[in-house]
Formats: structure tokens, C-alpha cells, sequence
């Protein structure tokens, strides 16, 4: 893939110098470029939302966890034998 200079002379100057074909190409491939990284980022988007979701569930289940132990520590400390 072809590197594109910032400056617009450079630009113009790659433009005369390239026929309407090479031009064609080169977006054609510069749209697949961007196309394939749009891809990727969507991907990487769908991931970020499943992994957040899968956080999101442990610590509900962390949270459901300390309240049921919390009410264990409580039944431990009704049951258990009183010093003599």
C-alpha cells in the first residue's frame, strides 16, 4: 500500500504523475485498508461488550456470595457453644 505525504504539493504531484487506473487502485486499496480496520475495530468493540458483561455478572455473583456468607457468619455466631 502506497504512503500518502500530508503535503498538498507532494499529493498533487503524485496525482499527475499516476494515470486513472493506478488512481483507482490505490483507493480501491485504501478503501479495503480502511475497511478491514473498521472490521477489526467492530470486533474488538463486540468484545469489549461481551467482556463487560461477563464482568458485570462476577461481581453480581461476588456480591450474591458476601451476603450469603455474611449470613453464614451470622448462623456460625447464633450456633456456636457459649464458654462455660
Amino acid at each position: 500500500m502506497t504512503d500518502y505525504a500530508f503535503d498538498p504539493g507532494v499529493r498533487s504531484e503524485l496525482l499527475e504523475s499516476r494515470d486513472p487506473a493506478e488512481l483507482a487502485a490505490s483507493a480501491r486499496d485504501m478503501a479495503d485498508f480502511i475497511s478491514g480496520h473498521a472490521a477489526a475495530i467492530r470486533e474488538y468493540e463486540r468484545r469489549i461488550e461481551e467482556l463487560e458483561g461477563e464482568l458485570e455478572k462476577s461481581r453480581t455473583t461476588a456480591a450474591e456470595t458476601k451476603s450469603q456468607l455474611a449470613a453464614v457468619l451470622q448462623l456460625v455466631d447464633v450456633l456456636k457453644p457459649s464458654a462455660p
